[in-house]
């Protein structure tokens, strides 16, 4: 057998048997982790004159959740990007049911999914644990989760902003909300031009304290997570209000599915890919597209790719 010589259906039928097998899960969750910056998730810490209930324990279960979520839809369940994204079911240990407001249904196993309420979870970014890590101590952060969303989830790269601003959050009041202390970020005109990109997405989940719990009042009025998607493409750019419908607009976006076919590649090979994988990104793209986004069949093409076939001549050589 030389180099390059791979039967490419037994090599397929390879990757369906390895996502099956239970240690597929810890690769799944290791990516989805990595993906949304929740990889030091166990080092957050929150003021506890604010959060009283929040502890080693709760991000334990955070962590737990994230994780468990991700591969259940991959491995378990439909595979889809949109499920991912939009599903209203979590794996809420017992701190995190108190967290949601939801009780384990009547028979139900460890491990098993638990409906969550719908006007309130769409898909991992609504769990705890991504939105617990993208916020301040003291306060939720459209920032910190506005540029995951545009960074991780569209794959578009935010400048650092200039050496002299001051990157401390407002010091959070009772009387003032939390887009009215970080509407300061547009105003100025050295930064605007990128927190216009970045805070729409962020503010779209202000239903969502500092540790995840939902909530309707901030300040002293009803929160405002409405806002406007700009520097996306068509059918992703335009108004929402709050994170469902964000999620769903990007479930359905070309965008993040292009961009989630680049995270694994990248993931899959441990590297950026460069300008010699022009051709096997577009064949993960069009994959995830024509697949109707089914994450499985992106990893079986990931696994057929030049790269991969490359990476795996290197390593047999």
């Amino acid at each position: 057998e030389q180099p390059g010589d791979f039967d490419l259906a037994i090599l397929a039928q390879q990757v369906q048997r390895l996502l099956a097998h239970p240690r597929a899960a810890t690769t799944i969750a290791s990516f989805h982790m990595q993906w949304l910056g929740l990889t030091s998730l166990v080092d957050v810490s929150k003021d506890p004159n604010v959060y009283p209930d929040f502890d080693e324990a709760l991000v334990e279960e955070m962590i737990e959740e994230t994780a468990r979520f991700a591969e259940y839809v991959v491995r378990e369940g439909d595979g889809r990007l949109e499920t991912l994204l939009t599903a209203s079911f979590g794996f809420p240990g017992e701190r995190l049911e108190r967290l949601y407001g939801v009780q384990r249904p009547p028979g139900a196993s460890p491990g098993d999914p638990v409906p969550l309420d719908s006007t309130q979870r769409s898909g991992i970014l609504t769990l705890a644990g991504f939105l617990a890590k993208h916020a301040h101590g003291d306060q939720s952060s459209p920032v910190h989760r506005g540029m995951i969303v545009r960074e991780n989830v569209l794959c578009q790269p935010i400048p650092p902003p200039p050496a002299n601003v001051d990157g401390a959050p407002p010091t959070p009041t009772e009387v003032d909300s939390t887009r009215e202390r970080f509407a300061q970020h547009v105003a100025d005109p050295s930064c605007a031009s990128c927190h216009k990109l970045i805070d729409p997405p962020g503010l779209a989940f202000e239903h969502y304290d500092a540790i995840g719990a939902y909530r309707t009042i901030d300040g002293l009025g009803p929160v405002d997570a409405t806002g406007e998607l700009i520097g996306v493409r068509e059918d992703l750019a335009g108004s929402f209000d709050g994170a469902i419908e964000l999620t769903r607009k990007l479930a359905s976006s070309s965008e993040v599915a292009e961009c989630v076919s680049r995270q694994w590649f990248r993931f899959a090979l441990g590297r950026v890919e460069s300008q010699n994988d022009v051709c096997s990104i577009h064949s993960l793209q069009e994959r995830l597209q024509s697949s109707g986004g089914d994450i499985r069949a992106l990893l079986t093409q990931v696994a057929l790719s030049d790269g991969a076939l490359a990476l795996s001549d290197q390593q047999r050589s």
